[in-house]
């Protein structure tokens, strides 16, 4: 099974622990759609993307990549955060709902990768009352889905030599004029 199917899955998972969280999917593109179509999803919503990866190979047949994992967090947001606002607090919510995604993610671990880091954010600001960031973390993968297509490195192979019976073992054709000299 692949181990960003798997990580993906578990990403899922934990931010679907997120209070308010409404939806937790793959990125394909829906935070292009927002302004012609409004919401496609559920929100406040996280997409998930695995963009960049650059892997190395260790040996018997594993790589390790380092891949950034990048967490677009949709938010609808229609209340006014402009210093006379009488619902200030509902539009600044947001703060805290990014807050509790990144410290969702920040650190978490999962078998085969290192924990995950944040490296960054990036702010959308082409959408009309929806507030889009991403959040960028990296980690670095070990996968090992090819290593059953190598001899693994340092094996040893055992060969019985016994025989079932004495009369199964082969007759000694030794030629025995070899001499060394001394």
């Amino acid at each position: 099974m692949s181990i960003k199917k798997n990580l993906f899955l578990a990403l899922q998972e934990q931010l679907r622990t997120v209070e308010r969280m409404q939806w937790v999917d793959k990125n394909m593109g829906q935070v292009r759609l927002l302004d012609d179509t409004g919401a496609l999803v559920p929100m406040p919503a996280v997409l998930i993307e695995f963009s960049e990866a650059a892997y190395a190979r260790t040996g018997a047949g594993m790589q390790r990549g380092q891949c950034v994992v990048r967490f677009t967090v949709l938010y609808e947001n229609y209340a006014d955060s402009h210093a006379d606002s009488t619902n200030k607090d509902v539009a600044l919510r947001y703060f805290d709902f990014t807050e509790a995604v990144y410290q969702a993610l920040e650190g978490f671990e999962y078998p085969g990768c290192t924990p995950l880091t944040r490296m960054g954010e990036e702010e959308d600001n082409d959408h009309s009352n929806f507030i889009v960031t991403t959040l960028i973390f990296a980690t670095e993968i070990t996968d090992t889905s090819a290593a059953q297509k190598t001899i693994p490195l340092g094996k040893t192979l055992k060969v019985d030599t016994s025989f079932a019976t004495e009369s199964s073992r082969p007759a000694d054709t030794t030629i025995t004029d070899f001499v060394i000299p001394g």
